[in-house]
This record gives C-alpha cells, structure tokens and sequence, in this order.
C-alpha cells in the first residue's frame, strides 16, 4: 500500500478523499480554461477579422465549441449533471480556503487571485468599451 488506512472503489474516490483540494484544483483549473480560451477566442476573432460577417460566425462557433465540450464534462462527472458548473467552482474555493487557513502560502496565493479576480471583474465595462471603439 502507499500508506493509506483505507481501501477505495475507485481512483476518484481516492482523490476525492485523499487530494481534495489538488482534485478540485484541476478539475476548476480545466473549466476555467475552457471559459478563458472561448472568451479570448472569441474577442481576438471580434477585433481582428475585418469581415463583420464572418467575424460573427467564427464566435458563433466557438461559442457552440465551448457549450459542447461543457456539455461533455456535465456529462461524464461523477457527481451527477445537476449544477456541475457551479459546485466545482464552490468546492474549489472551500477547499482553498481551508487550506488558507493552515498554510500562510495558500493564504497569500488566495488574496492575490481574489484581488487580480475583482480587478477584473470591476474593469469589463472599460475593456468594453475600449473594444466597442475599434480599438
């Protein structure tokens, strides 16, 4: 045995009760990648193709692109498809800030993503605008 008092049914079971917060780093870390690489896709084919046409298409994709590979993971999750998008985010953050609490570098880590987060979030109407430009 690797040291773990308990037998599990199946690999995710172990890394549900052994690497919570690891578990739920990558899985958060992979939907956020989905929603920043459909996002930014998105913009760059917005800002940078000329044809107001085809511009709207290439989003119209990736958009449908995103929703299908979201679809897939409701799909395969072992908790069930019932607002899978929201619980993994939430038990990411519980667990962080579990961790927070005992560790002075996960605190830190913590504060610098909800800081960069907010800042973010309080500045979309300005990256709004500055696009809506033709900038």
């Amino acid at each position: 045995t690797l040291g773990f008092a308990h037998k599990t049914k199946s690999v995710g079971d172990l890394l549900d009760r052994e690497y919570s917060l690891e578990w739920a780093t990558v899985k958060f870390c992979f939907l956020a990648g989905l929603g920043c690489f459909a996002v930014g896709s998105g913009l760059r084919a917005w800002v940078t193709i000329a044809c107001p046409i085809f511009s709207k298409a290439s989003l119209g994709m990736i958009i449908s692109a995103t929703l299908l590979c979201l679809a897939f993971v409701r799909d395969t999750a072992r908790y069930g498809n019932d607002n899978l998008l929201i619980k993994i985010p939430l038990q990411f953050v519980k667990f962080l800030f579990q961790r927070a609490k005992k560790d002075g570098m996960f605190a830190l880590a913590l504060v610098t993503c909800l800081f960069t987060w907010m800042y973010i979030v309080m500045n979309v109407p300005h990256v709004w605008t500055w696009l809506a430009a033709g900038n």
